[in-house]
């Protein structure tokens, strides 16, 4: 089963999701799509999770 469940909360995506897809200002294709390798329960903190929260937080700036 997929789910697809969008959000503004990179934090809750990173919770979440097994996949991360982000999206540009305007449609078009993908900006990025990435599989999250991440156990869970999965924390905030971990240095792994960090580093994908700042991936993330780059390509949208």
């Amino acid at each position: 089963m997929t789910i697809v469940f969008v959000t503004h909360d990179i934090n809750e995506a990173l919770n979440l999701a097994d996949r991360v897809a982000v999206l540009p200002s305007r449609l078009g294709a993908f900006r990025e799509l990435f599989s999250l390798e991440l156990s869970r329960p999965r924390d905030p903190r971990d240095p792994a999770c960090l580093k994908l929260r700042d991936r993330v937080e780059r390509l949208l700036a």
